[in-house]
């Protein structure tokens, strides 16, 4: 299946961006997230529009997984919406923060307690590099992730998609 292709081509730029994230290069990540998302919705539309007509007598296998599974949330509020963020008004939900460290180890008072601040929170150390993070608009708003951590979840959705439709057409 062409479907695929395009999934493996997603793979391939998920692993730049990976390293794109650990050069901490802003414009590369944003070009491979944008990529990636691309890919992502397009797995589908080549699998609607290349593939399914390839197995005429097996369309109801085709419509019957796709009724199922779009309305997953993973596909309609990330592949689906992330893209066309993205693509149809460059609506990019990356953000930068600064990288946290937490110093739980090492810093140990003679009495086996932390260090803290003047005012009693723990003690954290700031580094001076940014991280990227995706700002997840599903769920919980707060919830920030490495934008790979999401690509990573869409390439198994669509594995386990791709994985479905093959038992269904050689079921039916």
């Amino acid at each position: 299946m062409k479907a695929r292709d395009v999934l493996n081509d997603c793979k391939l730029t998920c692993w730049e961006l990976k390293d794109a994230l650990e050069k901490n290069d802003q414009k590369l990540i944003r070009v491979r997230w944008i990529t990636c998302l691309t890919f992502l919705r397009m797995v589908g539309h080549v699998l609607h529009k290349i593939d399914q007509p390839n197995y005429p007598n097996k369309q109801n296998a085709f419509d019957l997984l796709y009724s199922a599974k779009k309305n997953d949330s993973l596909f309609k509020d990330f592949i689906e919406k992330e893209r066309n963020n993205a693509l149809k008004s460059y609506q990019i939900d990356l953000i930068e923060t600064k990288n946290l460290v937490e110093a739980e180890v090492g810093l140990l008072l003679e009495d086996g307690g932390r260090f803290l601040t003047e005012s009693g929170e723990r003690f954290i150390l700031e580094g001076s590099e940014k991280a990227i993070h995706f700002a997840k608009k599903t769920g919980d708003s707060n919830n920030e992730e490495r934008p790979d951590y999401w690509i990573d979840k869409a390439i198994s959705w669509w594995e386990t998609y791709l994985h479905e439709l093959n038992k269904k057409i050689n079921a039916t």
